[in-house]
């Protein structure tokens, strides 16, 4: 569905905040035109895989496995391509030309100069996949190699949901936030519709247009909405519906018979989670180290157990695989913030938390929000 993107993996940060271009961390409060960033005055070919460097389009460049393509460049925008190539030792450049292929695959030529750098205003005037490369200057270089295409990137229009459909709606406490990108919220296992609007890089409307969203073809009205639906599959993930639109699947996990129920599970070959409740004075506590182990497989190691509580000092510790750890008294999970702490119950070596005390544990690495029916809303990285 789109292109899926993996937010995290066993092996990989927990805490990965921001998921386009880089990997940035800094939580963003909506995506902002390539054009109005500030741009470097100057970049280094050998400082990127591209093999060249691109100083005023830096979401093009791929370090992590959550590279989407999605360039910020709005559909009607101009920006100036600059950035510099690779020189011979003679100090020649190693291309001739930066070309960029736009979705209609015409070709646009990017002349390079005696210093290797170029610079061209070019006007984004079409949604799609582009790419960008190199022409070498000639024979021995590995632009000069068959089959090399060159970068992708994606162009595409401004997206504005109702807000109610929003990730930040379903769960508005969560300190955890994606910069950059646009999430809607939908529960696993569902059909969901939605309404979005689409809108140029001047703000107007993409009236009448036809657009492919989830993999289905759907055309906007006069004022740029367009409707469509979310399958769902039976975990969480993050899917790409459009080009820097997303959906985040969530679940609602209640008690049922002694057990924490309506948690997937990622590992392989096992059904639906069960967490172990116990009930003391009529009031429900989740067992921690159950859920760690079942409710989220995979992130949390078993041994040396993944949940450890000093009464003395009142910290309560959850350590992940690859040694990550979080410390509720300070506050601190993988440098991101958490200013309350928790008020754990031990009974038989075993640390369990209330309810309320459980899905503040949760907001500090994922998403959860209490329901008035005892429930909770729940959702986390999707975990191949």
């Amino acid at each position: 569905m789109g292109r899926l993107l993996r937010a995290a993996a066993a092996s990989a940060s927990l805490m990965a905040l921001a998921l386009t271009g880089c990997g940035q961390a800094a939580p963003q409060p909506a995506p902002s035109p390539a054009a109005a960033r500030p741009a470097q005055s100057h970049c280094s070919p050998a400082a990127h895989l591209a093999g060249f460097c691109l100083a005023s389009l830096p979401d093009l460049y791929c370090c992590s496995a959550a590279y989407t393509g999605w360039s910020h460049i709005y559909v009607g925008q101009a920006v100036d391509v600059r950035g510099s190539v690779p020189l011979f030792k003679s100090g020649k450049p190693e291309a001739k030309d930066v070309f960029i292929v736009e979705p209609d695959d015409r070709r646009i030529l990017l002349p390079v100069d005696a210093k290797g750098g170029y610079n061209r205003r070019i006007r984004f005037a079409t949604q799609g996949k582009y790419l960008i490369g190199l022409v070498a200057s000639g024979p021995g270089t590995i632009w000069s190699a068959p089959g090399l295409k060159g970068i992708p990137f994606y162009v595409a229009y401004r997206t504005v949901p109702a807000a109610a459909d929003t990730l930040a709606h379903v769960f508005p406490a969560s300190r955890v936030t994606y910069g950059g990108i646009t999430v809607l919220a939908a529960p696993i296992a569902t059909t969901t519709a939605f309404r979005v609007r689409f809108l140029n890089a001047s703000g107007r409307p993409a009236a009448h247009v036809a657009l492919t969203i989830a993999g289905e073809a759907v055309t906007t009205d006069a004022q740029g909405y367009a409707r469509f639906t979310f399958r769902s599959g039976t975990g969480y993930a993050l899917d790409e519906v459009y080009t820097g639109l997303f959906v985040q699947t969530y679940s609602r996990v209640a008690v049922e018979n002694g057990a924490l129920v309506g948690l997937p599970v990622y590992a392989k070959g096992l059904g639906p989670a069960r967490v172990r409740v116990l009930t003391a004075g009529g009031q429900p506590l989740v067992d921690v180290q159950d859920f760690l182990l079942s409710g989220v497989a995979d992130i949390f190691q078993s041994s040396p157990p993944p949940v450890t509580f000093d009464a003395q000092r009142g910290v309560l510790t959850l350590a992940r695989v690859g040694g990550a750890t979080l410390d509720t008294k300070s506050g601190e999970f993988m440098l991101h913030q958490a200013h309350f702490k928790l008020h754990p119950v031990v009974r038989d070596g075993q640390v369990y938390l209330s309810l309320p005390e459980f899905s503040r544990m949760l907001n500090i690495f994922a998403w959860a929000r209490p329901q008035a029916d005892g429930s909770l809303l729940f959702s986390t990285y999707e975990v191949p």
